[in-house]
């Protein structure tokens, strides 16, 4: 069985990714943080014919990363969609460049952080990917 796992997948990009990649072959790991949005997800997905696994772990700080890397195990990840993002909640006009781009370098330092933490388990894929040109294997989402 293939293991894809999908950060971000409570709502929006990440749901609708987990809804494509639905496969009799395929256990989807899916992390959020909002219980409630991800368990909507995972019922949805279920409802298609997919299979699931809840991962609800923070990931705006790091031991929030290092917990999901332990809950995901030694297991190698075939697919890890990188989706989840750090927000700025408020209305457009008001956040300024300086909160701009401290929350897009806390986003990507923390995705790049937790592929670094769950080397082990993408083995396999770095292989393929020093191999040969391999692009959709490791996939960073970012809005």
């Amino acid at each position: 069985m293939k293991r894809y796992l999908i950060t971000g997948a409570s709502r929006g990009i990440g749901r609708a990714i987990a809804m494509r990649l639905v496969a009799p072959d395929v256990m989807l790991l899916l992390h959020g943080r909002d219980t409630v949005a991800l368990a909507e997800t995972c019922r949805t997905v279920e409802k298609s014919g997919g299979k699931t696994t809840k991962l609800i772990h923070d990931l705006a700080n790091f031991r929030g990363i290092d917990n999901l890397v332990a809950e995901v195990g030694h297991k190698p990840i075939d697919l890890l969609v990188n989706n989840a993002g750090i927000a700025v909640v408020k209305p457009f006009a008001e956040i300024t460049h300086p909160t701009f781009r401290a929350a897009d370098a806390a986003g990507l330092e923390h995705r790049q952080y937790f592929v670094h933490r769950s080397k082990d388990r993408l083995s396999k894929l770095e292989r393929v990917l020093r191999e040969q040109v391999c692009p959709g294997r490791i996939i960073h989402c970012h809005s």
